[in-house]
Formats: C-alpha cells, structure tokens, sequence
C-alpha cells in the first residue's frame, strides 16, 4: 500500500471498470505500473478473463481502464 493519493472506483457497465487515482502529482512509473498489476490480479482472483488494463496519467495522478470478461 501507499501512504499517497486515493482510489476511486466506478464500473459503469458490466465488463468495464473506471479507476481514478487523485492527490498524487507525479506519480511514479513504477507506481502506475504496481497499481495496474494490484487491479489486473483482483479481477482474475474475482473470476475475470481477458483482462486489460490500461494507465494514462493525469495533473493529479492517473487513470486506469479496465476491461474483460
């Protein structure tokens, strides 16, 4: 876990989750990158397949696509 920022999450349709990192300007890559595998791993534990998460960054963090199956 990380002592910055937060997570917001909002799926708003089966198969499709919007995650917004805020209040981390500059985030890290290797952050971006460890957060993408955190959400990538939940899905698959929870049943997900064809899973695919994409990063983009943003002025206060980053925001992650997910999508599958």
């Amino acid at each position: 876990s990380y002592n910055r920022g937060r997570l917001v999450v909002e799926v708003p349709r089966p198969g499709r989750g919007e995650i917004t990192l805020l209040d981390w300007p500059n985030v890290p890559a290797w952050t971006l990158r460890a957060t993408r595998i955190g959400v990538a791993t939940v899905l698959r534990m929870a049943g997900r397949q064809d899973i695919r998460v994409d990063t983009t960054t943003t002025p206060t963090g980053a925001r992650y696509l997910a999508t599958w199956r």
